[in-house]
């Protein structure tokens, strides 16, 4: 059996959302490169309503820059806070507006464990790099058994992200506030948990606490809010 946990601490304001006002908008402006995170992607309207044409629809990971930033009231889509936001889509040369509750400034990727250091590394700048591997444990001449690996990076905006395995996996994600969102961690993890839509219940946004279970029993994700950070624990237990 292993178990795999996975915190994050991010250290961020708590905030209320307002009238016009998205975890997003508050970091982006003109010029800012944003991602799409929704799985199915986002209409690109001519305007910034519901009822706007819809001129194409924004794939997921399709690159966006930001022309404007709308003071439009505050709306949920799936659950998730957000408001408009004018974009030029980068491939096609369209411009348009879209609900900018799914984007984000770090580009997504979906590997199966290195996924979370490689959306890290791509959106921060690395410092330094600690990696250690060593052999721990030999089982007779026909294979080898588990390694102990121990892996560090430092960046410079402050962010630290471990990863320390052995019987159990263990990775620690530091943020000081104002590196990343909440809106931006929770999409993250939706990426890298990409089965979590399956769980019972299926998880939800909420800035101040989240919690869900899968149907198995064999999978938990928890984040909890504090004054300054963030703390997002995922855990795995089952078999090879």
């Amino acid at each position: 059996m292993k178990k795999l946990i996975i915190t994050c601490l991010a250290c961020l304001f708590l905030f209320t959302l307002a009238q016009g006002q998205s975890a997003l908008s508050k970091v982006y402006k003109p010029g800012t490169k944003l991602y799409v995170y929704a799985p199915t992607g986002l209409n690109l309207r001519d305007k910034a309503d519901l009822s706007g044409k819809i001129l194409t629809r924004a794939l997921f990971n399709s690159k966006l820059t930001v022309l404007q930033a709308m003071s439009t009231a505050v709306f949920d889509v799936d659950g998730i806070p957000g408001t408009w936001v004018k974009v030029k889509h980068d491939s096609l040369g369209l411009e348009g507006y879209l609900f900018d509750g799914y984007l984000s400034r770090i580009v997504p990727d979906k590997g199966p464990f290195d996924g979370l250091e490689k959306m890290l590394s791509n959106f921060l700048t690395i410092k330094s790099t600690t990696d250690q591997r060593t052999n721990v444990i030999a089982l007779g001449d026909i294979e080898d058994g588990p390694d102990s690996e121990y892996k560090r990076i430092d960046y410079h905006e402050g962010a630290i992200y471990e990863r320390n395995r052995y019987s159990r996996d263990v990775i620690t994600i530091m943020f000081p506030k104002g590196v990343i969102t909440t809106q931006e961690m929770y999409l993250m993890c939706s990426v890298f948990f990409d089965n979590w839509k399956y769980w019972n219940p299926a998880p939800k946004y909420n800035e101040k606490s989240m919690k869900c279970v899968s149907n198995q029993e064999t999978d938990t994700l928890e984040m909890k809010g504090g004054p300054l950070w963030w703390t997002i624990r995922y855990s795995h237990q089952g078999g090879d």
